[in-house]
This record gives structure tokens, C-alpha cells and sequence, in this order.
């Protein structure tokens, strides 16, 4: 063999040696994937019934800034307030991976529910939940019910409570309401006072006993929009908590006493 074969030879050795494979060349714009490890397969992540196999991810509430100090909150769930509140729909934030449509089958809601901000959303309003905010639908004089029934399920439900009626006064009627006083004995008299409803409004008085007894009553709000209430308390009256609803318009209040 001449020294030229030679030369030839060795370099197609070394070229065969360390060139890459043709057979397991990648095809371009994709990558190689490692071959599979042995260890055991994950466990399936749950899933809520009726929703997208598909897991959803938490939103990243790491982008919010803590305030300076925390600011007080209503519980979820709260019914015993003392401001009026609209009739026919209750406020619900869903938990995360939450669907309106899943959780309103699983609950019998009236639908359909209304998103109070319809989008789209950028990540602080998806960390905050924006997006999971709704009025739903009850049946009026439900609302009470409806919101403490749904607040027992804090798995789907981050947050439940009556909506605030948008139109409630602050000046003419101030303080709103007020009930003196809101606790005393047998033959006590406790004077109510509702606020508020544009002059003139036609509106109900629902008075309703420790034993359930119920007394509804007729009346028309003031010129400075009050309606008056009052219980002058017997020898016989039962004890426990008394609660008196005033409702009109489409909006309603509720006062309690309790006889001891």
C-alpha cells in the first residue's frame, strides 16, 4: 500500500469513529427527549367533577404586595349586618380552579350568574381573583339563607356575602339603622329605625319571633327616608333573638333584638 492509501484510510476511521449517527439525527426545530427513568409514574392529579381533565394552575399571588398593615374584613358568610342590601342576588368569589358552571350545578344555583368584571385580565387581577367574582341569582327573601348555606363550602367558595345596596344615603340618615335598646327584658319597648328608601316608598315590616312566629306589616318610608319600627314586649313574650326585616324596592334591612 502506498504512504497516499494510508493517509486516506486513517481519516475515514476517524471520521466514522466520532462522526454522530445519521440514524438518530433530530429532525430540525425539535430536541431529543432522554430516554425514560424508572421511577414510578406520579399520582393523577384530582380534578373537579365536570371540569377539563386538564389540572388548572393556582393563580400567582406572589406578585401582590402586602400592605403596610392589615385591613379588617367581614367574614365570609356574615348575615348579621346592619346596612340595607339588594334583593334577588347574593356576591360569591369562587375558589381557584373554580368553573361558574360546575359549582352552579353542583350548589342547584339560579343562573345565570353575572361576572362583575367581564375582562380581560392581567396577572394582578388574576392573582386577586378578579376573575372568580359574581352576583348569582336567589330567590327574594332567600338571600340570608343562600349565603350562609354557600359559605359552609370554603373548598369552593373563597368568599360569599349579601351585595351592599348602591344607593344607600349617608347623610340625611345618619346613623343607619339604629335599634334601643338591643337587648332588655320582658316589657321592654324597642324602637327600630331603617334606612334608607327615597320618600314615599312602599315597604314591608316582617317581624319574626324566637319561636318562628311571623308578622308582617304595611308601611311607606319618610321624607328623609326612615322607616320606623317598634316592639312593646309583653310578660309573655318568648326569649331569645328577635329579627325585623324592612323591604322595598328591591332592597331590604334587618335589625335584631333579644329579650333575656
Amino acid at each position: 500500500m502506498s504512504h497516499r492509501s494510508g493517509w486516506w484510510l486513517v481519516a475515514l476511521f476517524v471520521i466514522v469513529a466520532c462522526g454522530a449517527p445519521l440514524a438518530t439525527a433530530t429532525p430540525p426545530g425539535a430536541s431529543q427527549s432522554p430516554a425514560p427513568s424508572a421511577s414510578p409514574a406520579s399520582p393523577p392529579v384530582a380534578t373537579v367533577p365536570g371540569a377539563s381533565a386538564t389540572p388548572c394552575a393556582s393563580p400567582n399571588t406572589a406578585i401582590l404586595q402586602s400592605p403596610p398593615a392589615p385591613k379588617p374584613t367581614e367574614p365570609s358568610g356574615r348575615t348579621d349586618v346592619e346596612w340595607p342590601y339588594s334583593e334577588g342576588h347574593i356576591y360569591v368569589k369562587l375558589a381557584a380552579c373554580r368553573e361558574i358552571d360546575v359549582i352552579s350545578a353542583r350548589y342547584g344555583l339560579l343562573g345565570p350568574a353575572l361576572r362583575t368584571s367581564p375582562g380581560p385580565y392581567d396577572p394582578i387581577a388574576l392573582a386577586i381573583g378578579i376573575d372568580r367574582q359574581y352576583h348569582v341569582p336567589v330567590r327574594i327573601g332567600d338571600e340570608m339563607r343562600e349565603v350562609e348555606r354557600l359559605a359552609a363550602h370554603p373548598d369552593d367558595f373563597d368568599f360569599v356575602s349579601l351585595i351592599g345596596a348602591s344607593w344607600v344615603c349617608v347623610v340625611t340618615c345618619h346613623p343607619s339603622p339604629t335599634v334601643a335598646p338591643a337587648v332588655g327584658r320582658r316589657g321592654t319597648t324597642f324602637e327600630l329605625r331603617f334606612c334608607c328608601w327615597p320618600g314615599g316608598t312602599a315597604v314591608e315590616k316582617i317581624f319574626t319571633t324566637p319561636e318562628g312566629r311571623v308578622i308582617r306589616l304595611n308601611d311607606t318610608s319618610r321624607e328623609d327616608g326612615t322607616v320606623p319600627a317598634a316592639w312593646g314586649s309583653g310578660p309573655d313574650d318568648a326569649v331569645g333573638t328577635y329579627l325585623v326585616k324592612v323591604r322595598g324596592d328591591g332592597v331590604a334591612e334587618v335589625l335584631r333584638f333579644r329579650i333575656e
